[in-house]
């Protein structure tokens, strides 16, 4: 057997196979940009060195202007500037008596003593001292969980929506109507609208029925009794339908309760005795009023008004109002009259200018807060993507923040609110934004 032996081109297959190795390097080399590209985390520039020199340079001064000039008083109008939104007016004059009488921003003072600026000096320096310690604990940042009015106010947000529930326990003990709209449309929206350049509200309104309790009240002489511990299982939520429909707006849930007849009179009985109003504040929540009945019970404007008020009561210590009140004022001035002319609205001047301060101070610490969380988070999570419209956001927000500082310089109190609520809403919009939430859940995706 004869075996033919091809010859064997060692030199031919030597260039075959750098053609092979070589063609391999081409594609990974154009294949590992489109791979570097594919999976790069796209971060856009944002000012991490503007955020932190506003958390290490934080000097924010909320001045209230009074620039006096006093001629020793006689019918003199003086003027205690806060800029352009409004001016305090304080108007002296001799008399017999020390009083002092307080009418929207007019000041109006009587002196036995005309040639003394005493009377006046006080009742100023009383005015604004608790909104000046007010200002000192928001700005040194002092914990709130020991204050009470801190434990019950509402988390500040640019958008409210108060809901009203007409909640009745068994409708087969008699018919039950409201005239809410009427009511709301009379008494609530004014006090509302005074609000404007604070926040914003949305309303609504529903009735619902079978709403029993789910706590059982202890039967006494003078009906069915209420104690704290009780109330605070008062609302049934397994049962009671509060949800809310507006997913964005803070809800404020305000109920009036309509009991059984069988628990009736319904009374809320504490360590003072029975409660005058017969409703109570649910923190951070709202409100509710327990309104007792006999039979068919319709509730017309009229009927209304005083539940309205307890609403609105209940309202301002959501919201953080404080009543206008001169502290330690007479122990400067024992003779000293003092009269507070209420505003119809339920707000007066002072107590929406306090709160709007209130207001500016507060969400200018939380804008920086919040900004300076996001830049930590950022900076040690690498993976989580920073689009471009959450730059554009964080600018923004930066860029209100200072002319919110402007503002206030300036003693522009309205403007300012407004640029300091802007700012506050960009930066937790830029905070909570979707694309860096789920990233932040799944860092390493």
């Amino acid at each position: 057997m004869r075996v033919l032996l091809e010859h064997f081109n060692y030199k031919e297959q030597a260039t075959i196979r750098r053609n092979i190795v070589f063609s391999i390097w081409i594609v990974f080399g154009a294949l590992i940009p489109f791979w570097y590209l594919s999976t790069i985390v796209y971060r856009a520039d944002l000012p991490f060195d503007k955020i932190r020199q506003l958390q290490n340079n934080l000097v924010f001064e909320l001045k209230i202007q009074t620039n006096l000039t006093l001629d020793l008083g006689f019918n003199d109008r003086l003027r205690l500037k806060t800029g352009d939104d409004g001016d305090y007016r304080l108007f002296t004059t001799c008399g017999t008596k020390n009083s002092a009488r307080f009418v929207g921003r007019d000041i109006y003072i009587e002196k036995s003593d005309c040639s003394s600026e005493f009377v006046e000096s006080g009742v100023l320096t009383s005015l604004f001292y608790n909104e000046h310690l007010e200002l000192q604990k928001i700005a040194s940042k002092q914990t709130q969980n020991q204050d009470r009015d801190s434990m019950r106010k509402l988390k500040f947000d640019d958008r409210y929506e108060i809901a009203f529930h007409l909640m009745v326990g068994d409708p087969q003990d008699g018919f039950v109507s409201w005239d809410i709209q009427e009511t709301i449309n009379t008494r609530l929206t004014p006090f509302l609208n005074k609000l404007w350049n604070v926040t914003h509200f949305s309303l609504r309104h529903r009735q619902q029925y079978y709403s029993h309790l789910q706590v059982q009240p202890k039967q006494e002489q003078d009906g069915f009794i209420l104690t704290p511990k009780d109330l605070s299982l008062f609302i049934n939520s397994e049962e009671w339908n509060l949800a809310s429909v507006v997913k964005k707006d803070t809800p404020i849930h305000f109920l009036l309760y309509v009991p059984v007849q069988s628990q009736s009179p319904l009374l809320i009985v504490d360590s003072g005795g029975k409660s005058t109003t017969n409703a109570f504040l649910v923190p951070r929540w709202g409100g509710i009023v327990i309104q007792n009945r006999q039979g068919d019970l319709h509730l017309d404007p009229t009927a209304l008004h005083p539940i309205m008020e307890r609403f609105i009561e209940q309202l301002r210590l959501l919201l953080g109002i404080k009543p206008l009140e001169l502290r330690n004022i007479h122990r400067l001035m024992p003779d000293l009259q003092i009269d507070i002319v209420q505003d119809p609205v339920g707000l007066s001047d002072f107590e929406l200018d306090r709160l709007i301060r209130s207001k500016i101070l507060s969400n200018y610490e939380a804008t920086i807060q919040v900004l300076v969380s996001l830049a930590n988070l950022l900076q040690s999570q690498t993976t989580i993507e920073v689009r471009d419209h959450i730059q554009d956001i964080v600018n923004e927000s930066l860029l209100s923040l200072e002319q919110c500082e402007q503002a206030v310089k300036q003693g522009q109190w309205m403007e300012a609110s407004l640029f300091c609520r802007t700012a506050i809403t960009l930066a937790e919009q830029a905070f909570y934004d979707p694309t860096m939430v789920s990233m932040l859940y799944f860092p390493g995706t």
